[in-house]
């Protein structure tokens, strides 16, 4: 018939007896059977990401095996002669693979697993066994970075249209203009391919901005949109095209708000411009100029 729990340092033996050596109320310390899920109560949505927390509940009401959706295995192939292996050192004329691990890198925040598929040369026969590999590995998405221009050395395009279906080609957006998306056709079906443009800063900002919603759509997840800040330029903004920019800004905050700088040049080669980067300011199509103090939105790389 006991109805409270007495904590043990708050009693003293005496003989046969024990001491509560403070006032306790009726029920102090019972934990009542459903106080935390009861019978019936759902306590798992599908889409729901797998947390401690949750892999603890499961635990907690004796399930062991759930159905979940599998992380999406995205391919990554660098094209390019002018590529080489991050250990190589590069000789005139080259440059090191850097988007192939900085695309792994996101794919991996994004949940998905990443498969590093290396560089193929500008040999169409070469790209084509790099997709070949990405679809033998069961990838559900391949991503390439470089050939999507319009330089007769510019293959992924052609491999696209030939092995599959190019859907668009060319964004009105700088850095990333020339960005391919279509899909390749397969025994297992349609697998999606992004082609990126070969700049660093373009490729990485190009992921973002499509990859990552693809990425998570694949897992089942909603769109879950980047942090942003309303943030007043410290310097004046030149605009030579009807393009969409995304600047590379340092953020700094004030009693009135926060102040973008930009991180110095904003080439799409110089990925030093995004290391030194809080977030990304956002110049609309419209917008030809925008003086020191002009408000902008930032979307933030965290």
């Amino acid at each position: 018939g006991a109805d409270t729990v007495v904590r043990f340092e708050d009693t003293q033996p005496e003989g046969e007896w024990v001491r509560v050596t403070r006032a306790y109320s009726t029920g102090k310390n019972v934990r009542a059977a459903g106080e935390d899920v009861h019978a019936g109560q759902v306590v798992m949505q599908p889409g729901k990401v797998l947390r401690p927390q949750e892999i603890g509940m499961l635990a907690a009401v004796g399930h062991l095996e759930v159905l979940v959706i599998r992380r999406p295995r995205v391919a990554i192939l660098a094209t390019g002669d002018e590529v080489v292996p991050p250990e190589s050192v590069p000789g005139p004329g080259q440059i090191r693979d850097a988007n192939s691990y900085t695309v792994a890198a996101q794919v991996r925040t994004f949940g998905g697993g990443p498969l590093l598929l290396g560089v193929a040369r500008d040999r169409e026969e070469l790209v084509r066994r790099g997709i070949r590999e990405a679809l033998a590995r069961r990838a559900d998405f391949i991503i390439t970075s470089g050939g999507v221009s319009v330089g007769d050395f510019d293959l992924v395009k052609q491999v696209l249209a030939a092995a599959g279906e190019m859907r668009f080609w060319s964004l009105n957006m700088k850095p990333g203009r020339p960005l391919a998306f279509g899909v390749i056709r397969s025994a297992a079906g349609d697998v999606p391919l992004l082609g990126l443009p070969g700049n660093p800063v373009a490729a990485m900002l190009s992921v973002e901005l499509f990859a990552r919603p693809a990425v998570l759509k694949m897992q089942g997840l909603p769109l879950r949109p980047r942090r942003t800040v309303t943030a007043r330029l410290t310097e004046p903004i030149e605009r030579k095209d009807g393009r969409r920019h995304y600047l590379r800004v340092r953020l700094r905050r004030t009693e009135g708000g926060y102040e973008a700088t930009l991180t110095g040049d904003q080439g799409s080669g110089i990925l030093n411009s995004l290391v030194l980067a809080d977030g990304v300011a956002v110049i609309p199509e419209e917008a030809d100029h925008l003086p020191a103090g002009a408000a902008v939105e930032v979307i933030l790389l965290e």
